[in-house]
């Protein structure tokens, strides 16, 4: 891992697009916020996250916000509406991410994403590797001091907030993963899942 760790140093920011949002020249006091946002993301291309996942709201429900507090009418909700299409959806229990790093001009910012649904009726869990669609977008959030990448898949979205507060090994990134259908007549349909990250 040490090893890894002194690899993953080595890496450039010359490699990396960045928006900044919004889109104005860095203060001195904001240069020391971003690069230490930077220094967090260099940190963590080394380990192996495991993200865990928590449901909490449907977007088609006119009530998200009371729904989200009642995961036991939520789950009832996702059962009558689309009982078969969303039981995989609403069960993604943990995720696993491995970063990697463009080490040249060539190569482009990627991830290894994979969900893991829990199975009640058998002993382990069913996992889906997520193809990743785009390149990952990093925008640096210069009032809130955040680095979010968003790494798009087919129908799912992970975001990933990156904070310069972020002091000790035991500081890991939270973000949001947005699931939704691949059939055009319930894609209006967003699962949301808060995430949290442990190694």
């Amino acid at each position: 891992m040490n090893n890894d760790k002194s690899n993953c140093r080595r890496f450039s920011r010359d490699y990396l697009t960045i928006s900044l949002e919004p889109d104005i020249h860095l203060s001195n006091d904001e240069q020391i916020h971003f690069d230490k946002c930077l220094s967090n993301l260099f940190d963590i291309c080394h380990l192996s996250l495991i993200l865990n996942c928590t449901l909490v709201s449907v977007s088609s429900i006119s009530d998200t916000t009371d729904l989200s507090r009642d995961s036991t009418r939520l789950n009832h909700y996702l059962r009558v509406r689309q009982p078969k299409k969303f039981y995989w959806m609403r069960n993604i229990k943990q995720m696993y991410l491995k970063l990697r790093f463009p080490m040249n001009s060539n190569e482009q910012f990627t991830a290894n994403l994979i969900e893991f649904h829990s199975r009640k009726r058998l002993p382990c869990s069913a996992r889906c590797s997520i193809e990743q669609i785009k390149p990952i977008v990093l925008i640096y959030y210069i009032e809130e001091h955040q680095l979010r990448l968003n790494i798009r898949g087919m129908n799912s979205l992970l975001q990933l907030n990156i904070s310069s507060e972020m002091n000790s090994a035991h500081d890991l990134p939270r973000g949001v993963y947005y699931k939704w259908s691949d059939e055009g007549h319930i894609r209006s349909t967003t699962i949301q899942f808060h995430i949290e990250c442990r190694i």
